[in-house]
This record gives structure tokens, C-alpha cells and sequence, in this order.
């Protein structure tokens, strides 16, 4: 058990192979940031899925889900990266290539009203997320 400040992160063994996929289940408490509607923190469970599609493309697939927050249980926060290694230019060392996508998933239709505020934040908090890993 790993712990990120004050707040634990218990994260499954992994299961699988890199060519069909090896997947995790990481559940954590993260805190919110003060405002309306919004608990202190939150428990969130973190599916990920990493496979090496041939020597040169490796993807993460992960679904995000926040369990305490308003309508936190009827949408998930899928994400999709894909490093695809550069071939070498000018006799150096290739780069790495990143492409992420996001995509916000709704169960049923309590988040109706929401639907917007909540897709414009995870995706805002996707970019951000990619810009830093990039």
C-alpha cells in the first residue's frame, strides 16, 4: 500500500500479459478542491489497461471513476494514450510521439443536468494531466 500526502492508494496486482493487455484496479482518497457541492475528499477508483502493440506503440487505456462527489457514481472519465516511438532523425535518438484522448461516459440519465459542467471539467483536468506528462 502506497501513500500520496496523508491518504492511502491501494493498487491490484496485475493481471495479464503486455501483447493481450495488463490490467489493475488502484483505489485512493484524493482531496477536492474547495468548492460548492463538494466533499473535503473523495474516494476514486482507477481501472488501468497498458499493452505493447508491437515493438514501436505502447497504450494506456484507463476509467476514472469519483465515488463521493454529486452524480459521481452515474459517469466514468475514460482516457486514452497512446506513445508511439519516432523513428531517429539526423543520426540521434528517436523521440516519442503521445496522442491522448478523453472521453466522458454516462450511466442512465441522473447526470443530465450536469452533463456539461461535468464533461468540460474532467476534460479540462485530462489536458492538464497530458500537457504535464508531455
Amino acid at each position: 500500500q502506497l501513500v500520496c500526502g496523508a491518504l492511502p492508494v491501494a493498487a491490484g496486482r496485475w493481471e495479464g500479459s503486455e501483447e493481450s493487455g495488463l490490467e489493475r484496479e488502484v483505489s485512493c482518497v484524493v482531496k477536492c478542491p474547495p468548492k460548492p457541492m463538494l466533499p473535503d475528499q473523495t474516494r476514486v477508483v482507477i481501472r488501468p489497461r497498458l499493452q505493447r502493440q508491437g515493438g514501436e506503440r505502447l497504450l494506456l487505456e484507463r476509467e476514472v471513476g469519483t465515488l463521493d462527489i454529486p452524480y459521481g457514481e452515474s459517469f466514468r472519465v475514460q482516457e486514452r494514450w497512446v506513445a508511439l516511438a519516432s523513428a531517429a532523425g539526423g543520426g540521434g535518438d528517436g523521440g516519442v510521439q503521445l496522442r491522448v484522448w478523453s472521453y466522458v461516459q454516462f450511466k442512465g440519465r441522473k447526470a443530465a443536468l450536469m452533463a456539461s459542467k461535468i464533461r468540460s471539467h474532467a476534460l479540462k483536468k485530462s489536458r492538464k494531466a497530458a500537457t504535464a506528462a508531455a
